[in-house]
């Protein structure tokens, strides 16, 4: 509640940029505690937010959220499971991928795709 209270006042009512806020926050969080555990934690953010932007498309919030979990995970390799594999599968094939190495990467196509991501969104619901 303390964060979607804060995102709902700091963006003063402004939806666009409430939207925003959860893709990029979404991708934060899912960088450091994953997928599933931010799609959790992030759904009660934005059920907390849904009545503030009543008579608005909140359904808007939930693409956002999906857009921001499935980005963000390409930050780190703990993110998302299938990070987890890659980087398995590669060891075993002899390419060492440090933590260092994929986040410098995975970094700059997540913040590149989640830039993309949230144009799409102002276009298409804005």
């Amino acid at each position: 509640d303390i964060v979607g209270h804060n995102i709902v006042k700091y963006t003063r009512g402004n939806f666009p940029l409430a939207v925003s806020m959860i893709m990029w926050v979404s991708a934060l969080f899912t960088s450091v505690i994953g997928n599933v555990a931010n799609a959790a934690m992030v759904s009660k953010i934005i059920h907390f937010m849904i009545p503030s932007f009543e008579g608005l498309q909140t359904t808007t919030f939930w693409w956002a959220l999906s857009m921001g979990s499935l980005l963000g995970g390409n930050i780190t390799i703990l993110a998302s499971a299938t990070n987890v594999v890659a980087i398995n599968s590669a060891t075993k094939a002899g390419c060492k991928i440090s933590f260092g190495k994929f986040m410098k990467f995975g970094l700059i196509i997540a913040v590149q795709t989640l830039f993309v991501a949230n144009i799409y969104l102002w276009v298409k619901y804005f």
